[in-house]
């Protein structure tokens, strides 16, 4: 429940992000710079809790302008890692861009590790391989005209 409470919170402070006089408690982040017009980004993160193995991801799709165009949060259940929930909240958030057919996507995220995993063009053949077919997968054969893979640190 925990997991949940976090990911809901991480949606309402990313939607918030352009909204004036809101300030939130959340830890400072890089600030968010928008993809090039006529691309939209997927902001993706997801939450583990290693006690209970359980995992939520997050992804909010924004235009050149800044402005939300769809956010979803997702409770995963049981999953094997922190890194297996990432990559559960990228898949989803490009399935997401998909559906609204969008074409030119770029997938943010905070772990280095999925983004220089996504970036290989071999067969993956990690923990993750499976999701790593699926996003592979969403690139090549739904039609994105490109998807670029960015990681942004969080402070």
């Amino acid at each position: 429940m925990a997991a949940v409470k976090h990911v809901a919170n991480m949606v309402e402070a990313l939607v918030c992000l352009g909204a004036k006089g809101v300030r939130s408690n959340h830890r400072a982040q890089e600030s968010w710079h928008p993809p090039e017009e006529g691309w939209v980004k997927v902001n993706s993160d997801g939450t583990f809790e290693v006690r209970t193995r359980n995992g939520s991801g997050v992804a909010v799709v924004r235009d050149h302008l800044g402005q939300v165009q769809a956010a979803q949060a997702r409770w995963q259940g049981q999953v094997d890692d922190a890194l297996m929930v990432e990559a559960l909240a990228a898949r989803d958030g490009l399935e997401l861009a998909h559906e609204l057919g969008y074409t030119q996507v770029i997938l943010e995220m905070d772990n280095s590790t999925l983004v220089n995993a996504l970036k290989v063009t071999m067969a993956d053949r990690s923990r993750i391989a499976g999701l790593w077919h699926d996003i592979r997968e969403l690139d090549l054969f739904l039609h994105f005209k490109c998807v670029g893979f960015d990681w942004r640190r969080i402070t």
